[in-house]
């Protein structure tokens, strides 16, 4: 019950301001760029709206899974709050879980409304016949994504500054989409210090490229329920394993 009240409270907190005006961008951006693209372009309507949709949702979750995930610990430690909550009967790992739940229900909410804007300029404006089964594969997987830098967001914000963290969080998430791609040319090096190195950071960090289904709503393509199994699963190990990490680092931390 105390996880539940303070994801709550950690959503109401977050909600202010940042869906609406996420919303609101997000739709002008797209509503805009379709009706100049539309003018602009022949036959390329649909992938440069999926593009340009898929890609903002990507985009602005990841941002707000930062930006979002790096104040939840640090703004409760510069307001002093977090003094009266870990003085409370309130442990440690209740603080930081309710914390990343919170986040994640922001998020949700958040890129579900784009992604239903999405869906309706596809339908409506561009006529064109969505294939829903692909489509939502793609987003759920971008879900996945969230999923994992929140986390990796909340567990720089328990050690470092607000700047540090998003600093951190960042690199890991343009590292992550590289990973397939170093792994990739490392196979082709003849150093094999070179090939330790990729191998050793591929098997560390996730690979947020395997989550990555975003062309197969253009060519109307859906994947294996198994793969979406499994990439479930590889998801929220590093979830689990990020936010067990916090806790273990903010359980150490003297905060008299």
């Amino acid at each position: 019950m105390r996880l539940l009240s303070i994801a709550l409270n950690t959503f109401k907190e977050s909600i202010r301001n940042k869906i609406l005006i996420g919303v609101l961008l997000f739709s002008v951006l797209i509503i805009i760029s379709t009706m100049a693209l539309v003018q602009l372009t022949i036959g390329q309507w649909m992938k440069i709206t999926v593009d340009i949709g898929m890609g903002a949702i990507s985009l602005f979750g990841n941002l707000m899974a930062v930006f979002l995930g790096i104040n939840l610990v640090a703004k409760e430690i510069d307001r002093k709050t977090v003094y009266t909550i870990v003085s409370k009967p309130i442990k440690r790992y209740e603080f930081i879980i309710s914390k990343y739940i919170g986040l994640l229900i922001t998020i949700f909410i958040n890129v579900a409304l784009m992604f239903v804007i999405l869906l309706i300029i596809l339908k409506y404006y561009i006529s064109y016949e969505v294939p829903y089964i692909g489509t939502i594969q793609a987003f759920y997987l971008l879900l996945l994504e969230f999923m994992i830098i929140s986390a990796i967001a909340i567990f720089f914000s328990t050690f470092s500054t607000p700047i540090m963290s998003a600093a951190f969080s960042i690199t890991f998430w343009f590292i992550g989409h590289l990973l397939s791609d170093l792994k990739f040319w490392s196979m082709k090096s003849e150093s094999e210090g070179f090939k330790l190195l990729i191998n050793t950071v591929y098997y560390l960090l996730p690979d947020l490229e395997l989550l990555n289904l975003k062309s197969n709503i253009v060519y109307q393509i859906t994947v294996d329920m198994k793969y979406i199994l499994w990439v479930s699963c590889y998801a929220l190990m590093y979830s689990v394993l990020l936010i067990a990490a916090s806790i273990v680092v903010f359980e150490k931390r003297d905060f008299k």
